[in-house]
C-alpha cells in the first residue's frame, strides 16, 4: 500500500467521523458513497480493527476509532501547516539584490541585520558588495547603495537612513602617559589618528551648546580605514577620530575612553541609494524597508 494512498483513508475516515454519515462525507469530497465504504472496509482490514458501526440511521465511532481519529487529525494539521507554508514561501518575492556598502559601516551595520531578513525571505539572494568608493549605479550594476555623508546626496531616488554620531577616542594608557586634554587646542600637542586627506591636517569642528570651535591639529597617523584607526587607538598609537557603531565594544570592555565628551563633532548620515524606482512586494523595496526600520533608530 502506498502512502499517499494510506493517507486518502485516512482523510476519507475523518470526513466520515466529523460527519457521523458516509453519504454526507462522499458528498462533501465529491466521491460515491460506494467508494468511501470501500476505502473504510480496506483501511479497517489494513489494521486488523474495527473502526466504526455503522448502521442504516447512523455511524458511529469505536473507542480504537477515536484513538485513529486523534491520530489523523494531528497528521492532517501537519499537512495543512506545511502547505501554508509552500503558499506564504511563494508568494514572497524572489531574485536576486546586488547591494553596495562602504567597507566598515556595512560589515558593523549591514551585515549583522541581513540573517534574519534572508531567513524569512529565503527565495531572496542578496550580493554585497564592500568598498570605499564613490558607488555608480549604473557601471556597478548594483539596486541599492549605502552612503555615508554629511548633507542628502543629490540623487533622484535617495533614503535617508541613520545618524552616524562621531567622537574622538583613545586608550587608558595613552591618556595617563599624555597631556590631559579638556579642551579641543589640547589637540595640538596629541598624537591625532584620521583618515586620509590631501595633507596630514585635520581639521575638526568642535560644538558645545552655542559655543564653536575649529581647529587644524596635524595627524601622526592616517589611514583610509577606521578599522585601522581603531586597531591603532586601542593599541595606544593616539586619539581616533570614530563613529560611534565602532567604538561600543571598546568603550565596554575598557579599552578606549571618550575624549572632550562634552564637546560634539558633526554627525554623518547613511543614506540608500535606488537604481530603480520601488515597486511593492519587491526584493529591494523589502530590504530596503528592513534596513529602514532596523538602523533608522540606531
Amino acid at each position: 500500500m502506498q502512502q499517499g494512498e494510506n493517507l486518502l483513508a485516512m482523510y476519507i475516515f475523518s470526513r466520515v467521523v466529523e460527519q457521523q454519515s458516509f453519504s454526507q462525507a462522499a458528498k462533501i469530497l465529491g466521491i460515491s458513497t460506494a467508494t468511501v465504504s470501500r476505502e473504510i472496509a480496506a483501511l479497517e482490514t489494513r489494521l486488523a480493527m474495527k473502526l466504526l458501526h455503522r448502521t442504516t440511521r447512523k455511524v458511529t465511532v469505536t473507542e480504537c476509532g477515536q484513538q485513529y481519529y486523534r491520530y489523523c487529525e494531528r497528521i492532517s494539521a501537519q499537512l495543512e501547516s506545511a502547505e501554508d507554508f509552500i503558499r506564504q514561501m511563494h508568494s514572497q518575492p524572489g531574485g536576486q539584490v546586488r547591494l553596495m556598502a562602504p567597507v566598515t559601516y556595512g560589515c558593523q551595520c549591514i551585515v549583522p541585520v541581513l540573517q534574519p531578513f534572508m531567513q524569512h525571505h529565503i527565495h531572496v539572494r542578496i550580493d554585497l558588495d564592500l568598498s570605499d568608493r564613490e558607488p555608480d549605479m549604473e557601471r556597478d550594476d548594483i539596486d541599492v547603495a549605502i552612503v555615508v555623508r554629511q548633507r542628502p546626496p543629490e540623487y533622484e531616488r535617495c533614503r535617508p537612513l541613520s545618524v552616524i554620531h562621531w567622537g574622538l577616542y583613545a586608550s587608558r594608557e595613552y591618556l595617563a602617559q599624555n597631556p590631559p586634554v579638556t579642551r579641543p587646542e589640547h589637540l595640538n600637542s596629541h598624537q591625532l589618528l584620521t583618515f586620509h586627506g590631501s595633507a596630514h591636517q585635520a581639521a575638526l569642528s568642535f560644538q558645545r551648546e552655542k559655543k564653536r570651535v575649529g581647529i587644524n591639529a596635524v595627524s601622526r597617523f592616517r589611514a583610509n580605514n577606521s578599522m585601522a584607526l581603531l586597531t591603532a587607538a586601542c593599541a595606544g598609537a593616539g586619539i581616533a577620530c570614530l563613529p560611534s557603531y565602532m567604538v561600543s565594544r571598546a568603550l565596554t570592555d575598557g579599552v578606549l575612553q571618550p575624549v572632550l565628551p562634552d564637546w560634539q563633532l558633526p554627525s554623518y548620515h547613511s543614506y540608500l541609494l535606488l537604481k530603480q524606482p520601488e515597486q511593492p512586494s519587491s526584493p529591494v523595496t523589502w530590504l530596503c524597508d528592513m534596513l529602514t526600520g532596523k538602523l533608522s533608530h540606531s
